[in-house]
């Protein structure tokens, strides 16, 4: 389900946007096939000689790069490669593989703040906070890596981690 197009003569500009929203268009018409009709989501990633690349495996790795780009962002779309995108996955690798490490050698730890009825003053229950601590980095706040776990599924794995050590704590 992954192609490529070899466009010549290309610029980044007004051009070739105007001809990539061409062939966007192009391939989202509504396709029949064995009198069954569907439309295809396209996720298009932009690489340009020589700009973003001298040689066709750096040219396709970046193309591939803007690409997941794209399809980070909701899909259906283009984008045209900038090094920051490499730099974001490497980010994202990182992240993945540390969250991987956490989850397996202990790193989470849930802290409880109180919810207090504000009527009579008495603590109605507790929310169980999880907050990672990072051998080398320390504590990270909640706001870098919860929402990377949202986006990639780990917060699935944490949240069955911490219903369990909420329980287990409860229990002693």
């Amino acid at each position: 389900d992954e192609f490529a197009v070899v466009l010549m003569g290309m610029e980044d500009g007004p051009q070739l946007v105007a001809e990539l929203e061409h062939l966007r268009r192009e391939l989202q018409r509504t396709w029949r096939l064995n009198n069954e009709s569907f439309v295809l989501t396209v996720s298009m990633g932009v690489a340009i000689y020589p700009l973003h690349g001298r040689d066709y495996p750096t040219l396709v790795q970046n193309a591939s790069t803007a690409m997941h780009h794209v399809k980070g962002n909701g899909k259906d779309g283009f984008s045209v490669f900038d090094p920051e995108m490499r730099a974001k996955s490497i980010r994202y690798l990182v992240m993945q593989e540390q969250l991987n490490l956490a989850l397996r050698n202990g790193e989470f730890t849930l802290y409880y703040q109180p919810q207090i009825d504000l009527k009579t003053g008495y603590v109605r229950g507790v929310e169980a906070l999880t907050r990672w601590q990072h051998p080398v980095r320390g504590n990270i706040p909640a706001g870098e890596f919860i929402p990377f776990a949202e986006e990639t599924n780990y917060i699935g794995n944490i949240g069955e981690w911490a219903i369990a050590s909420a329980f287990a704590q409860k229990q002693q």
